[in-house]
C-alpha cells in the first residue's frame, strides 16, 4: 500500500497509508486533514492545490495515488489567499462558445503572461473542471528584468521583437505539450486559449512593435480585445482554436488589471475599494459608487527584487517573510535570496531597530543570512542601494494612490477594502507595508490578498462568454489618469519618499 508523508508548517510530519488508486482528497479527509475544497471535490474551483515532491502542484480532488508520495500542505497564508480568491470571484456557468465543437475532448488554456512569471490554467470543458495549473519564469528576463529594458532590446536589435515573441511562444508551447503528454491528449483537443498580461507582454505575444509604449504619450499599438486562431500564433493547439487576448486600458494598465477587476466580487458592504497589483509597474484602481479610476506608477523592479543585490523572484528558496526572530522562505527551502515581500519586512525591521533612518539611510550592508546558513554559500545582504530602490518604488505607489483618492474626493479612511493582487501581494505583511509608508495606516484592517486575480480573470474568460459582458461594462466605466500629466504627482512623490 502506498505511504503518504504529509508535511505542514505547523505540525510534525505525518505518514498515512492509502490504497492504490485512491483519491488524495478522500484519503486526507478520512485522516482528519482538512483541505479547502469549496466545490466539494468536483474539480471546478481549483482551490485544493497541494505541492508534491515528485509531481509538482496537483489538485487533491483530482489526484489518484499510485505510489509513495510526499505532499506539502498549503501554509496558513496560502490557504487564506485561496479562500479569499474563491469568495471574491464572480461565478459564471461554463459556456466557452462554438469552439467546443472542434474536438471530442475539448480543453482550454487560460494564460497570464507576467513580466516575471507565466501561469497556465488547463480546463476540461467536457467535465467542467480545472485539471491542472503550472507556472514558470518568463525566460524573456534574459533580455531585461522590466518591460522598458525589453522594449529597448527591440529598439536596439533588428530581430529583437521576433526574438522576444518566439521566446514567449516557445515557453508556452512547451508547457502545453507537457500537459497534453501527461493527460493523453492531442493538440487538436486544445480548442480555446485566453490571454491576460500587461500591455507590453501582449504586444510581444502578438509580435506588435511596443516602442511607442516607452515614450510619451505612451500610446500602445492596440488596447482593444484581440482575436486570433491557434495557427496564427503557432501555438501548440487546434489550428482553428479560438485565441482571445483580453483588452487593456493604456500602455501601463493592461489586460491583467481589466481581467482581475472584472472578476472581482466585493462583499455587499464594500462600496469603495482599491485594487492594487504591484510588479515592475504599480497598477492601481479605485472603485467608488460614482467613479472607477485607474493609473499606473513606474515603480521599477524593486517589488520583484530584480535590482536588489540579493534579490530573486517569489519562487522556492526566496525569503518571503522576515521578523526580528528570523526569516521564512517559500516552500521552506534553504534561503537563496530575497523576494519583494521579504525586502519590505527586512526594511521594516531595520526601521524599528534604528538601523535605517527616517530618510532612508543605512550606513553599512546588513547581513540577513550569513554565508554558513545560505543555500548559495554566500551571505544574503541588504545594501544602502537596495533601501533606495525600495524607497523610490514605495513613494511612486503611495503617490499614485493619493492621486486616485484626490480625483475621487475621498480620504484614505473612506476606503472600505484594499485588494492586493499578484504574487507580491500574496506574501506581503500588512504591518510592513504600512510601516514603510507603502500603504496608509487606515488600511490596516481592510487589506485582502486575492492571489493571481489576472489569472482568475483569464480563467473566467476561458470558461464563459458571459464574462465578456462584465469586461465590456468595466471598459465603459473605467477612467484612466496619466500621472505624468498630473500637477500634484511630483509633490506627492516627494512627500512619500521618507519612511
Amino acid at each position: 500500500m502506498p505511504l503518504i508523508k504529509v508535511t505542514s508548517e505547523s505540525d510534525a510530519p505525518l505518514s498515512i497509508q492509502a490504497g492504490m488508486g485512491e483519491n488524495l482528497l478522500e484519503v486526507l479527509t478520512r485522516n482528519g486533514i482538512e483541505i479547502y475544497a469549496p466545490c466539494g471535490g468536483k474539480g471546478t474551483c481549483g482551490k485544493c492545490r497541494i505541492r508534491t515532491r515528485n509531481q509538482g502542484t496537483v489538485f487533491a480532488c483530482q489526484h489518484t495515488i499510485t505510489r509513495d508520495e510526499e505532499i506539502i500542505l498549503p501554509t496558513a497564508l496560502e490557504a487564506s489567499i485561496l479562500e479569499f480568491q474563491h469568495h471574491h470571484t464572480f461565478k459564471y456557468p461554463v459556456n466557452p462558445g462554438a469552439c467546443i465543437g472542434l474536438s471530442g475532448s475539448p480543453h482550454g488554456v487560460a494564460i497570464d503572461v507576467g513580466t516575471t512569471t507565466i501561469v497556465l490554467y488547463f480546463f476540461d470543458f467536457s467535465n467542467e473542471s480545472l485539471v491542472y495549473i503550472t507556472s514558470m519564469l518568463n525566460t524573456q528576463q534574459n533580455y531585461g528584468a522590466d518591460v522598458i529594458s525589453r522594449i529597448n532590446h527591440c529598439i536596439q536589435h533588428g530581430d529583437g521583437l521576433e526574438t522576444l515573441h518566439k521566446e514567449l511562444i516557445h515557453v508556452i508551447n512547451r508547457q502545453i505539450q507537457n500537459f497534453l503528454s501527461d493527460h493523453d491528449l492531442d493538440e487538436k483537443d486544445i480548442v480555446k486559449i485566453t490571454f491576460t498580461g500587461n500591455t507590453t507582454m501582449l504586444h510581444f505575444l502578438l509580435k506588435e512593435d511596443p516602442e511607442s509604449i516607452a515614450f510619451a504619450p505612451y500610446t500602445p499599438r492596440f488596447t482593444d480585445e484581440q482575436h486570433r486562431t491557434g495557427s496564427d500564433l503557432d501555438l501548440a493547439c487546434n489550428k482553428n482554436a479560438f485565441v482571445k487576448i483580453l483588452p487593456s486600458i493604456s500602455g501601463y494598465v493592461g489586460a491583467d488589471i481589466v481581467a482581475g477587476l472584472a472578476a472581482l466580487k466585493p462583499e455587499g458592504h464594500i462600496k469603495s475599494y482599491l485594487f492594487i497589483d504591484l510588479g515592475t509597474n504599480g497598477e492601481l484602481a479605485l472603485v467608488t459608487p460614482d467613479k472607477m479610476l485607474c493609473c499606473a506608477t513606474a515603480a521599477g523592479p524593486a517589488f520583484e527584487a530584480a535590482n536588489i543585490s540579493c534579490g530573486m523572484p517569489a519562487v522556492k528558496g526566496a525569503i518571503a517573510g522576515y521578523t526580528s526572530a528570523g526569516y521564512q522562505t517559500i516552500a521552506d527551502a534553504p534561503p537563496m535570496g530575497i523576494c519583494g515581500s521579504g525586502l519590505l519586512d527586512v526594511v521594516s525591521v531595520l526601521l524599528d531597530s534604528g538601523h535605517i533612518s527616517h530618510s532612508g539611510e543605512l550606513e553599512h550592508d546588513h547581513v540577513i543570512v550569513p554565508a554558513s546558513d545560505s543555500g548559495t554559500g554566500e551571505a544574503i545582504i541588504l545594501t544602502p542601494g537596495d533601501v533606495r530602490e525600495l524607497q523610490l518604488a514605495k513613494a511612486a505607489v503611495a503617490a499614485g494612490i493619493n492621486i486616485l483618492l484626490k480625483y475621487a474626493g475621498l480620504d484614505p479612511g473612506a476606503v472600505d477594502a484594499v485588494y492586493l493582487a499578484g504574487g507580491f501581494g500574496n506574501y506581503i505583511r500588512r504591518e510592513s507595508a504600512i510601516r514603510i509608508g507603502l500603504l496608509d495606516k487606515s488600511f490596516s484592517d481592510k487589506i485582502i490578498p486575492i492571489g493571481n486575480a489576472s489569472g482568475t480573470g483569464a480563467l473566467t474568460a476561458l470558461k464563459s462568454e458571459e464574462f465578456d459582458k462584465e469586461v465590456n461594462a468595466l471598459l465603459g466605466k473605467l477612467d484612466y489618469i496619466e500621472l505624468s500629466s498630473d500637477p500634484d504627482f511630483v509633490t506627492e512623490y516627494a512627500l512619500n519618499m521618507s519612511f
